[in-house]
């Protein structure tokens, strides 16, 4: 069985969880369960239970009352589900039909591979960022900037979007509440709760994580991840981890980071690169922000 977890904490939230819940819902591969954590709103906890009930989809609902936070209420939906393979996705994403059907074949296919990511295309909502270079996509949530066709093997698995075989969670044990990511803030871990859990995983199970083309989801950007505010404080935390993971591992985990530094400054006044006709001025200028709170970032983790 396939357990996919998901977690919840904001009641503005309402309609992506109903998104998403539809797009499980229509999974063409049923052999799978739910396991959705929700912590702060009793309110929501009650939503999700009823949702789920009404589509009439395989799950559990339950409301994290100890301390808060995304790796805490994904350590919750570990214990709770019983599938051999857990998924953890967020509820802002929708997943393509046959994306449980990728992920279960997968892992049935692939004897060596302990984990799997897949890739997150945006689905705009209010304004469609056509002008934003694919090289930019962390930014958003998205993962076009990675272009592959064909199962290759991936430093870490991408938090919107992966799964695990059981025996990685009893090799390499839970997430850690010191990473992670909250908008416009870092956590007081250095390093994403993803990376951090993908980099022990492999590293204890002497296993392959892989990235499956098929694995396919839709990630909802919404207009707070185009604004300056939100630009500077995820590229400079992008920046402040990605030092830490060279701390952790040498230079050349980052060997991915600097090829797509490199391309996001060839780009620079190549606004129609894509066929684009948008904005010159905001394609610059948002590289360039990101670029120069990327390199802050990355020198204040040298220092600390």
């Amino acid at each position: 069985m396939l357990s996919i977890v998901v977690t919840s904490y904001d009641p503005q939230r309402k309609q992506d969880i109903s998104d998403l819940l539809d797009s499980i819902q229509n999974q063409v591969c049923k052999d799978l369960e739910v396991v959705y954590v929700t912590e702060r709103s009793t309110w929501l906890h009650d939503y999700v239970k009823e949702a789920i009930r009404s589509r009439g989809i395989n799950g559990k609902v339950i409301h994290n009352t100890g301390e808060w936070g995304l790796s805490e209420c994904r350590n919750i939906g570990i214990e709770n589900s019983e599938g051999e393979i857990i998924a953890f996705v967020d509820d802002d994403v929708i997943l393509d039909p046959k994306w449980s059907c990728s992920v279960i074949k997968a892992f049935e296919s692939f004897n060596d591979m302990i984990g799997a990511t897949g890739p997150a295309y945006p689905f705009w909502v209010g304004e469609k960022a056509d002008w934003l270079p694919f090289e930019l996509d962390w930014l958003i949530g998205c993962t076009r900037w990675f272009r592959s066709d064909v199962p290759v093997e991936v430093r870490n698995c991408w938090g919107m979007n992966m799964a695990f075989r059981r025996e990685a969670l009893e090799c390499a044990g839970k997430f850690s509440s010191k990473t992670g990511f909250v908008t416009g803030k870092a956590v007081d871990g250095r390093i994403g709760e993803d990376v951090e859990f993908s980099l022990r995983v492999k590293r204890l199970s002497g296993k392959k994580l892989l990235y499956l083309p098929s694995m396919k989801v839709l990630n909802k950007v919404y207009s707070y991840r185009l604004s300056n505010r939100f630009i500077i404080a995820r590229s400079s935390w992008i920046g402040y981890s990605r030092r830490n993971i060279a701390k952790i591992g040498g230079s050349k985990q980052l060997a991915a980071e600097n090829l797509l530094l490199i391309s996001l400054l060839k780009t620079l006044f190549q606004v129609n690169r894509y066929g684009c006709r948008g904005n010159f001025f905001r394609w610059n200028s948002t590289i360039l922000l990101s670029v120069f709170s990327l390199g802050l970032g990355y020198m204040f983790g040298a220092l600390v």
